[in-house]
């Protein structure tokens, strides 16, 4: 462990925002003792912000046969943000259990007023599981949600709700985004009318925001989690609805597999009803549209204007409002 800190400190002595993500990625796999040369797929920014901390992210996906070994490094602004004492509990309280999920393996260091942490999973995303299986791997889907049902009932430490008004000011800015043309009339109003008569006495749980299938890795029969940086607590159908949106787009972006899709909906929805007995579809009916109206917003705003595919995400969101079992 002392190697790995001091090969930690020599490498962020060398880290500054101006360093390409695949450079910066290259020093992550030397600390690591990973062979720069092994097939690698990278993925970052240089610096984003966030209301509570300025991020410089980068992600290494070390490809083999059987797994991979992400890595994320994230470099707080704010040495107060209590993300990495928060993780060290939540992982030493679920390793400590018979649970079928954990949290990444954590390295943090200060310098002055900057907190680095790296993130560290291994394993096979759930993601690939579920588009790679032939037949379709329910089994894994229902290991999901018996996943979240275990974090859920962990404790909720350093962690802010996420309050009716915070999805309400979101949806005002997911919507305001989006071209009138795309845009049924009434949505608007329609997402402010669920918002107010689902969410009043919703009870909150533990969530880091991105419970979704490519931030799930499996290794020895456990899920671990990635991406803390936006934890809060949150109503219990939130991560239910977007771990479903998910699966939504993934059947819209590979229509070949959309019926394998649906397959896991229906699974994932069942096993988390089963072991969370208060859901309420019409609530996880609401988060999921609104996680697609967020995904439209991105088409518009970040994919040079794919006004097709946001249009599709659109009336995809429209569905899970007003399905059967959404609906009021």
């Amino acid at each position: 462990m002392a190697s790995r800190i001091g090969s930690i400190r020599r490498l962020l002595d060398r880290v500054n925002v101006g360093m390409t993500a695949e450079s910066l990625a290259v020093l992550l796999l030397k600390c690591l003792s990973i062979d720069p040369e092994v097939p690698c797929r990278f993925s970052g920014k240089r610096l984003t912000h966030r209301p509570y901390c300025s991020v410089f992210a980068v992600a290494v996906a070390v490809q083999g046969d059987l797994e991979e070994r992400r890595v994320i490094l994230k470099i707080y602004r704010d040495s107060q943000s209590g993300l990495a004492e928060m993780l060290r509990r939540l992982k030493s309280e679920l390793d400590s259990q018979e649970v079928c999920i954990t949290v990444p393996q954590l390295y943090a260091t200060c310098e002055r007023d900057r907190v680095f942490l790296w993130e560290y999973a291994r394993g096979r995303t759930l993601l690939d599981e579920l588009l790679a299986a032939r037949p379709v791997n329910l089994a894994v889907v229902r290991k999901a949600a018996k996943a979240l049902a275990d974090l859920q009932r962990c404790p909720s430490v350093n962690s802010r709700p996420y309050t009716t008004a915070d999805l309400v000011m979101s949806l005002n800015s997911w919507l305001s985004a989006l071209p009138s043309e795309i845009l049924p009339d009434g949505l608007c109003s329609e997402f402010h009318r669920r918002v107010a008569s689902r969410l009043r006495n919703e009870s909150l749980v533990l969530s880091n925001r991105c419970f979704i299938p490519g931030h799930l890795y499996l290794s020895e029969e456990r899920f671990s989690l990635i991406d803390w940086d936006q934890h809060r607590l949150v109503p219990r159908a939130y991560d239910v609805g977007l771990f479903l949106s998910h699966l939504r787009r993934y059947a819209l972006e590979v229509p070949q597999r959309a019926s394998d899709c649906d397959a896991y909906r229906r699974v994932f929805t069942d096993e988390a009803s089963r072991r969370m007995q208060d859901l309420d579809q019409s609530t996880i009916s609401l988060f999921e549209a609104a996680q697609l109206i967020r995904a439209a917003r991105n088409c518009v705003q970040r994919n040079c204007g794919d006004f097709y595919r946001a249009r599709k995400l659109v009336h995809s969101a429209l569905h899970s409002l007003y399905c059967t079992n959404g609906g009021d």
